[in-house]
């Protein structure tokens, strides 16, 4: 048994120091990829600072200086673990976690800060590349507004000015928004051969900005007149299923709610514009689909009513008369055997005397009497 139990031992304390051996590999690793770390991020903030200005990399900086006063405390501890002077296997392993753990806070800090200047970094070295796509994309959008123009004059022959409103005045806002674009890669230009990188960065941007919106409103011309055929081509079907409706209505079960949004619709149809005058087709068809949807829910509702009437008055009144019949043929039993009931049973009785008597009183009133 002796011999079991120092085996035993032996292989748990075989395993602590593989354990201790594989703990100071990796404090070793995190201490050396640490401060290659802080070196490859000194370079990136150096060239940030020449290309974003001091007021970009503040947090890089301040980061960066406080990873190097923590790891500090990480050297001393490694230099603890390596001098001359013997150290239990509790101290070095507590020095080595420590060691890893301030390691991986540093990492984890430099990560956080280089994110944020990342985009801005990439931009300032694909400068010149961005800045020959911003007039690329800038002449080749100017050839697009001429048709835009066209499109826009086409259109206003056919719709209306609350319809035309949001696409009306696109051709001139891309023309400015283009404009605006050249004269801000020029600046940019400039100021990155003057050396004032930072406001050259900020001009390259603008005109990326500018470009992107010039798109959108361009495309958006485009795709308004697809969406306006597509809503053409809806309320027409919308209106051919509310004339539909309409009739159906007359036939369905009668209600208040019905009438009103029958009225409602026809009111809807009747105010359409006659054809060939110039229309709002997403006006007309967002009324036009509510009013319809209005009258199809009524119709619904009136027709599950008419499934299910409602009981007549004389027979809710001979069901009244008959639990009456059957609560005092109950209240009887427990009268006549009060030795056979219990308390319960009795509470029960109050109750419900009390219940039969407000039950038939209201029983018997008219259908037109106050309650």
């Amino acid at each position: 048994m002796a011999g079991f139990w120092g085996r035993r031992r032996r292989e748990e304390q075989e395993a602590q120091d593989a354990a201790d051996a594989d703990l100071a590999r990796r404090a070793g690793a995190a201490l050396v990829s640490a401060d290659e770390r802080i070196r490859v991020t000194t370079d990136e903030l150096e060239f940030a600072r020449a290309e974003l200005g001091e007021k970009a990399v503040g947090p890089l900086a301040e980061a960066l200086t406080a990873v190097r006063t923590h790891l500090r405390e990480a050297y001393q501890l490694n230099q603890l673990n390596h001098d001359e002077i013997p150290d239990t296997v509790e101290e070095t392993r507590t020095r080595n976690a420590r060691i890893i753990q301030l390691c991986e806070w540093a990492e984890s800090v430099l990560d956080e800060r280089t994110s944020a200047l990342q985009d801005r970094i990439e931009l300032v070295r694909r400068a010149p590349q961005i800045l020959e796509g911003v007039r690329r994309d800038t002449a080749a959008l100017s050839e697009r507004v001429p048709g835009a123009k066209e499109v826009i004059a086409r259109l206003e022959l056919r719709y209306n000015d609350d319809a035309m409103r949001q696409i009306r005045n696109g051709a001139d806002e891309i023309e400015n928004l283009l404009a605006f674009a050249s004269h801000s890669a020029n600046v940019s230009a400039r100021r990155r051969e003057a050396g004032r990188n930072e406001e050259a960065n900020l001009a390259l941007e603008t005109a990326t900005e500018a470009v992107r919106r010039a798109t959108t409103i361009l495309d958006g011309i485009d795709d308004f007149e697809l969406e306006a055929m597509r809503a053409e081509s809806t309320l027409a079907d919308v209106i051919a299923d509310s004339r539909g409706d309409l009739i159906r209505a007359r036939t369905a079960p009668r209600s208040p709610a019905v009438t009103a949004a029958a009225t409602q619709l026809d009111a809807a149809l009747r105010a359409l514009p006659a054809p060939g005058t110039r229309t709002d087709p997403f006006t007309e068809l967002s009324v036009l689909r509510e009013a319809n949807s209005a009258l199809d829910d009524a119709i619904a509702k009136a027709v599950e009513r008419a499934a299910r009437p409602l009981p007549p008055i004389a027979t809710v009144r001979h069901a009244v008369d008959d639990a009456d019949r059957q609560l005092a043929v109950a209240q009887n039993v427990i009268s006549g055997h009060r030795g056979w009931i219990g308390a319960d049973a009795r509470v029960w009785r109050r109750r419900s005397g009390c219940a039969r008597t407000s039950t038939s009183s209201s029983s018997r009133r008219t259908p037109g009497s106050r309650l």
